[in-house]
């Protein structure tokens, strides 16, 4: 029997406000009562005629995530089709079936974060007892092995992320600044930048590495270790979650505050700025690209009925277009459905999206970490017959 608390029915113009509903009857405990009814008035009128009990019918059985938690950002080897996600401990799934398993991790601490950089694998680890982070490293000359790495005069670690060719670090400046100031941006040899806020993300592009930041928007630079410069985005929304390439050497950014922006990687760059979407947005940003077209994908949490992730339309010149779309709602799409989507992982928060398998697909395999509630996974669910978001198990 489904449950109906499990459900979390969002937006549009099939009910007002389904999930006060639904509290209301897990409360007064009637969901048995609520299923009967459903079943006489589906009898009646047929299913398709009630939007929320049809809704209610296209949502699956939830399952008990393998990789439970809140897991961290998902990183691929490329070069080895690897995927490596983090809850703590240490996980990894390979082409072509992607079954995650647990992995040998450094010991003594927790992971806090993970990167890749060409064929090497970084872990950010806090130790539990004195809190001191430390950076490892597990490359293919090693054979698989743990060094620890590391630069900077603090060794406070706060977060990774690889290019094809470094790893950049935030580092605690050892400073309470005003402003939230507090941080460095670090390699293994050279500093970058001194006194900012903390880095979210890094991209690199033909002509610049690009650095964004949660209060002081993005920054760019033409080798690793050179000056940074600042781009031009107003200060209301220069908390930037993450970053993400797409194509033509063209990378979208998020803000937490309801905007999406386009940077064109020129000399010198250009930056191009949506309108206010009117929606707070997560830090699970990704291009995405099946045998119908190309989206870019974002997390979104703006109040108590609106998760998961939404798309925007990208080009085949990379461009985007400013105006979010349900997933499921019209094509190109991520998802069979829009029913479906809204009662699986449209309840989610997420931390991190990413896609896997061959981009020929007409639905690619996609994984996702959830806050709280695991690691998901879109892929072919054979009791459903069809390809569904559920926790991956």
């Amino acid at each position: 029997m489904l449950q109906i608390d499990y459900f979390n029915v969002r937006g549009g113009a099939s009910c007002a406000n389904p999930r006060s509903i639904f509290t209301i009857l897990h409360n007064f405990r009637i969901k048995k009562t609520i299923f009967l009814f459903a079943a006489i008035l589906c009898l009646m009128l047929g299913c398709d005629q009630i939007p929320i009990f049809y809704t209610i019918s296209k949502a699956p059985a939830p399952k008990k995530p393998k990789i439970p938690g809140s897991p961290t950002k998902i990183v691929a080897r490329t070069t080895t089709s690897e995927l490596y996600a983090s809850n703590g401990n240490l996980w990894m799934a390979a082409a072509p079936n992607y079954e995650w398993h647990e992995i040998s991790k450094p010991s003594g601490g927790t992971i806090l974060d993970i990167a890749i950089v060409t064929d090497s694998l970084y872990v950010l680890v806090v130790n539990n007892k004195t809190s001191d982070t430390t950076i490892w490293c597990s490359d293919r000359s090693r054979s698989g092995s743990w060094h620890s790495v590391g630069n900077g005069a603090n060794l406070k670690y706060q977060a990774i992320f690889g290019t094809d060719s470094e790893l950049f670090i935030c580092e605690w400046n050892g400073k309470d600044s005003a402003g939230g100031k507090n941080y460095n941006i670090i390699t293994l040899a050279n500093t970058v930048k001194t006194d900012t806020s903390l880095l979210s993300g890094v991209v690199k592009a033909t002509n610049n590495y690009y650095f964004a930041t949660q209060g002081d928007g993005i920054y760019y630079s033409s080798a690793a270790a050179n000056p940074v410069t600042s781009l031009a985005i107003t200060a209301d929304n220069n908390t930037i979650l993450g970053l993400t390439p797409l194509l033509s050497d063209k990378i979208a950014a998020v803000s937490s505050n309801g905007y999406i922006y386009q940077i064109n990687d020129a000399v010198p760059p250009t930056i191009s700025e949506s309108s206010d979407l009117e929606m707070k947005f997560t830090k699970a940003l990704v291009y995405y690209k099946n045998s119908a077209g190309g989206l870019l994908i974002v997390g979104v949490t703006a109040s108590s009925t609106e998760f998961g992730y939404r798309e925007l339309l990208v080009n085949g010149s990379g461009d985007i277009t400013f105006a979010l779309r349900y997933p499921g709602e019209s094509g190109p799409t991520s998802v069979n459905d829009k029913e479906t989507y809204i009662t699986t992982i449209g309840q989610k928060t997420l931390n991190a999206v990413i896609q896997a398998g061959p981009n020929t697909d007409s639905l690619p395999l996609m994984f996702a970490s959830t806050q709280k509630d695991g690691l998901w996974s879109f892929r072919h669910d054979s009791a459903e017959g069809r390809k569904i978001w559920n926790a991956e198990d």
